[in-house]
């Protein structure tokens, strides 16, 4: 990986690490975005959504503060990493197409419409997420 991509990363990450809860905190108007376009059937204005989404990330936070607390009495960094970046991702994604597949039961989808939109929602946020990434990497390689 050339240098400048290195640093990067390097900002990106411990922005993130410095500042978790910002970040799920950024990410509520993203979802009720996607929320807003994949569940437009259910004719929920988007401010809506932004509450829906802000009930969602309450249980992701309170995730995050049992593994705050768990890292105050476990200090092997590399299982921490894991069981942050690979259980909560897990369980985040997870808890999202649940979330959403219960939420708008209630509003007339078919089953399988309903949950290829519950999966839709997490999905086209990691894509964006992804897709940000790869430009500000490109980005930064040209400077």
């Amino acid at each position: 990986m050339p240098q400048g991509s290195k640093a990067m990363m390097s900002e990106i990450e411990k922005f993130i690490s410095d500042h978790p809860k910002l970040i799920l905190i950024i990410t509520i108007p993203i979802y009720s975005f996607f929320t807003f376009i994949w569940f437009r059937e259910a004719k929920l204005n988007y401010s809506e959504h932004l509450v829906l989404n802000s009930n969602r990330i309450i249980v992701e936070l309170i995730i995050g503060l049992l593994i705050s607390v768990i890292t105050i009495f476990y200090t092997n960094s590399k299982v921490l990493v894991l069981l942050y970046f690979g259980a909560v991702t897990l369980f985040s994604f997870l808890y999202s197409i649940w979330f959403y597949y219960q939420f708008f039961s209630g509003f007339n989808y078919s089953k399988k419409g309903l949950l290829l939109r519950s999966i839709l929602v997490p999905a086209s946020y990691y894509l964006v997420s992804f897709l940000i990434g790869v430009i500000s990497a490109i980005i930064n390689l040209k400077h």
